[in-house]
């Protein structure tokens, strides 16, 4: 207990010192303190790829980048602090309880909570100089993909549920993003079409809730097994032919890979990044009333702004009940993104539906964030849904 109050008076001590000097110099100079989520992935991540795009650029002010969370993957630090300037550890501890004592006192607009996907543009050679993999390191890799006798074409499937913010003990976060979660065992007819097309499937993450049982030698349960790092689970994603699952962390390194990707179970498609070339189908809206529900088309959704929910709680507070895709919508799903990549027909012409639907979501759109829509909703979704 002791020894708890003096680390934290040590760093509201110091804290104080180090936000008087940089109260000091901001009255010479124009600072900004990047504060960066570094306990998931796709915020690490994004951060870390907009600002290595952005290297070249001279800031008209100073700026520092800090990390004072817990490190969701050591592999991603070790390989960015190579590239990007970044003060972590016990120095990164101070400026976060100097934020603490800004905020309660000063109030000085310095300090920005990062996180920012749709201003990066993907680049494979970016992605590739960030994350540069050592023959040594490549090396290692391989020896999972001879294990599991895994030849040139495989495809990463990673579905979410809340495994991991529970493991992390984030729980204020596991309660607001359930709605975000997805059931495995949906994804059944959807991994074996991949099967039946000579496609090895690897399920990512961490730590997660449920297995599914396919029992053939190409479906590896990467998260399951022993046999896995930091560096093995990035690797294989920068690799893959291309990605299938729910948006999260681990889809955005495939997005900024400019890897094909399909989004599932998408529901707060309001904040999704639109500016990415990527297919995806949503979650079924239903309003929840006295002894039945009713389902919810699109246009709808949108109008209603129920696109901008991204809260669990929010969708109760609004009698909305939102049900995962079925498995006969994903496999429709699966079959049409597959067979536009196969044709190299994954950037088509929009159909009459996709423009509407794009016509739809920009005028509903925070910000006026998009001008152009780059991603698409698959064809067979929106006949049924829009």
């Amino acid at each position: 207990m002791f020894i708890k109050l003096f680390k934290i008076l040590f760093l509201y001590f110091f804290g104080f010192i180090l936000l008087a000097f940089l109260y000091f110099l901001s009255l010479f100079v124009r600072i900004k303190i990047n504060m960066i989520d570094s306990d998931r992935i796709g915020h690490f991540l994004s951060w870390a790829f907009q600002s290595y795009s952005r290297k070249n650029v001279k800031p008209n002010f100073f700026e520092l980048n800090i990390i004072y969370k817990d490190i969701c993957n050591n592999f991603f630090l070790s390989k960015i602090k190579k590239k990007i300037f970044i003060c972590d550890g016990i120095l990164g501890k101070i400026f976060f309880f100097s934020h603490l004592i800004n905020k309660k006192f000063l109030k000085k607009d310095i300090y920005k909570f990062y996180f920012s996907t749709g201003s990066a543009y993907p680049s494979r050679k970016n992605m590739k100089n960030l994350v540069a993999f050592t023959k040594d390191e490549i090396k290692e890799s391989k020896k999972f993909f001879k294990k599991y006798n895994i030849d040139k074409n495989f495809v990463c499937l990673h579905i979410r549920d809340s495994a991991y913010l529970k493991s992390k003990k984030l729980f204020s976060k596991m309660k607001k993003h359930t709605y975000r979660d997805a059931d495995i065992n949906n994804y059944e007819l959807l991994i074996k079409f991949l099967l039946k097309k000579n496609y090895s499937v690897i399920r990512l993450g961490n730590i997660t809730n449920q297995k599914i049982i396919i029992k053939n030698k190409n479906y590896i349960d990467y998260s399951n097994l022993n046999y896995k790092s930091d560096m093995l689970e990035i690797y294989i994603i920068l690799n893959c032919n291309f990605f299938v699952g729910v948006p999260s962390g681990l889809s955005s390194f495939a997005t900024f890979n400019k890897t094909p990707i399909l989004h599932t179970n998408l529901a707060d498609f309001g904040y999704f990044d639109w500016n990415h070339e990527q297919f995806s189908i949503f979650k079924n809206f239903y309003y929840k009333k006295k002894d039945h529900i009713k389902k919810i088309k699109i246009t709808e959704i949108i109008k209603k702004r129920f696109h901008l929910i991204d809260d669990t709680r929010d969708f109760m507070l609004n009698d909305l009940i939102v049900k995962e895709n079925t498995k006969k919508e994903l496999l429709s799903a699966i079959k049409e993104f597959h067979h536009k990549l196969q044709n190299r027909d994954i950037y088509y012409k929009d159909s009459k539906k996709q423009k509407k639907f794009k016509k739809l979501l920009i005028k509903n759109l925070p910000l006026n964030k998009y001008k152009k829509i780059k991603s698409k909703v698959c064809d067979f979704y929106l006949n049924k849904n829009l």
